[in-house]
């Protein structure tokens, strides 16, 4: 009798058994793997239902956004830069890659710019700047930069840890490299109030305002700001020679 009662109350009425309970795990995941399986072949169906002419503008829009974009990102962001010729050594070496770029940049003294102006015939000339607006820039024949501050102040000799002479000596036969692009028969050059000085690092072997004349805020195009070519040299770049 008692073993009756026991056999009835394990049989309660209703109750799943795991087995049943597998069963209805499995049928759901059934109905979504189904689902899945109508949504992909309605796509497929939809893809398929396009004519060659919505295919073919879908290809042309992608590709305008991605030349929009590249062209957005050059113009109002930055680009990486190929250095060309040796006017920067010893800081860049021909062929190292730059990051130059164009967002909220103020000139400052000592920063390495891209220049591009009818002096350069329309050429992007990489340099440094070493004087600022209103100031007078003199080099002596020692290779010393001398600055006049736009307030008139003393002379002062500029700290200008980046000029590299490689084994040449002063060329005292054209000036060079003295300035010979001057405003006085002094071999100094006064910036106007919207100019800028630049001067390569490779001091025997650049074109730069020593000869062109300064630059304007709007002629400098980018401020280079990172070297990202050769690897073992990538990173930023102090203000000293990189070597």
């Amino acid at each position: 009798m008692s073993s009756e009662l026991e056999n009835n109350e394990t049989k309660t009425e209703g109750e799943i058994t795991p087995s049943a309970t597998t069963k209805v795990e499995s049928d759901k995941k059934k109905q979504r793997r189904m689902r899945r399986e109508a949504r992909k072949a309605e796509k497929a169906r939809k893809e398929a239902a396009k004519s060659p002419l919505q295919n073919a503008l879908e290809t042309i829009a992608f590709v305008a956004f991605v030349f929009a974009l590249a062209l957005f990102i050059k113009n109002f962001v930055g680009q990486p830069v190929m250095v060309s010729g040796d006017s920067m050594n010893d800081t860049f070496k021909d062929g190292n890659i730059v990051w130059a770029n164009k967002v909220g940049y103020e000139p400052e003294r000592y920063d390495v710019v891209i220049v591009e102006s009818d002096k350069t015939g329309g050429n992007q000339f990489i340099k440094r700047i070493m004087a600022l607006p209103g100031e007078t820039i003199r080099i002596d024949e020692d290779n010393k930069i001398w600055i006049t501050p736009a307030d008139g102040g003393e002379e002062y000799q500029l700290d200008d840890p980046y000029g590299y002479f490689g084994n040449y000596t002063y060329a005292t036969s054209n000036g060079y490299p003295g300035i010979t692009h001057s405003v006085s028969e002094t071999g100094s050059y006064t910036c106007a109030d919207d100019e800028y000085f630049v001067i390569g690092d490779n001091r025997f072997n650049s074109t730069d305002s020593r000869v062109l004349g300064a630059f304007t805020e709007e002629e400098i195009v980018e401020h280079v700001v990172v070297r990202i070519w050769p690897l073992n040299k990538i990173g930023n770049f102090d203000k000293s020679n990189t070597k």
